[in-house]
Order: C-alpha cells, then structure tokens, then sequence
C-alpha cells in the first residue's frame, strides 16, 4: 500500500484496522520518520489514534529526539507529538531531551519550529525543566566548591598536624 493509502486508512478506518497498520510500524519508526512519505502516516497515527496503542512510537523516539527535531521530516513528528500526546511522563522525557540542547535547536533551520511549538504548548513544564536544570546545575556547582573547600581544608588540617608532631 502507498503512503497516501495508509494515511487515508488511518484517517477514517475503524481502531483495529488502525492498530494493524501501527503495527507494521513497529521497528520502523526512525526510518519512517526520515522517509519523506512514511512521516506522514507517523504524524496520522500521531494524530488519530489512542496513546496506548501507538506507545511503541513515542519509546522508539527516546534518546533521538534531538535529532529528529533538527530534521526536515522529523521536526514535524516531534511536533504532532508536543501538540497530540497529553501522557505527562511521556511529555516529560520528549521535552527534557529538547530541553537539552534548547539553545543548539532554537538555532537550527527546523529545530526552532520545536522549540517554539514547545514553549508555546508547554511553558510551564519547559519553565519548570529549565529551572530544575539550573538548579541542578547550580547545586553541582555549589557541591563541588564545598567539596574543593573540604578536601583543601583536610589537607591543610592534616599538613598542619604532621608538621606539629
């Protein structure tokens, strides 16, 4: 079946013969994905059917979507999933890894339509993940002085203690 079939299918067939269409792709999504046709059937399916039947889709996206973000096909599935998932866990991982390299895809040629499409769906989560980063960060940061400033300060103490006894 062509693309454009597949699509139709997806668009008005009944849930079953949408799950068996899903179905096959299954271990295809990324190339799919990239295939200038096959994004869109991924985008309908995005778009028409029920989360629990197309999960398969979203965890096959985990750890690429950066990527696929910054791709001209791709960009428009991330996009499909920020605008139709309402799953928080999943809106969760998909945003974080965006919120990765944010500054990197509000440069790129396609990753900027994500990032907006992002902060305007989204803008207390992405709020809330660029906060939690910062803080993360700063905690990190904060750590790693005290601990500078502990290890130094038992060096000291310890130097101090072998040059008295």
């Amino acid at each position: 079946l062509s693309a454009s079939s597949l699509f139709q299918a997806i668009e008005v067939g009944d849930l079953d013969q949408k799950i068996r269409i899903a179905e096959e792709l299954d271990g295809n999504i990324i190339r799919c994905i990239d295939d200038q046709n096959a994004n869109h059937v991924v985008q309908k399916c995005i778009e028409c059917m029920p989360q629990q039947h197309i999960s398969f889709i979203y965890q096959n996206m985990y750890g690429h979507v950066v990527e696929l973000s910054a791709h001209q096909y791709g960009c428009r599935v991330i996009q499909r999933v920020l605008e139709y998932c309402n799953h928080p866990s999943i809106q969760k991982n998909i945003l974080s890894e965006i919120m990765e390299q944010i500054y990197w895809l509000a440069k790129d040629q396609y990753g900027n339509y994500v990032v907006q499409v992002s902060h305007t769906l989204y803008y207390v989560l992405v709020l809330y993940i660029i906060i939690n980063q910062s803080l993360t960060a700063a905690w990190r940061s904060a750590f790693a002085v005290c601990n500078y400033k502990a290890i130094r300060t038992g060096i000291r103490q310890s130097s101090l203690e072998e040059h008295l006894a």
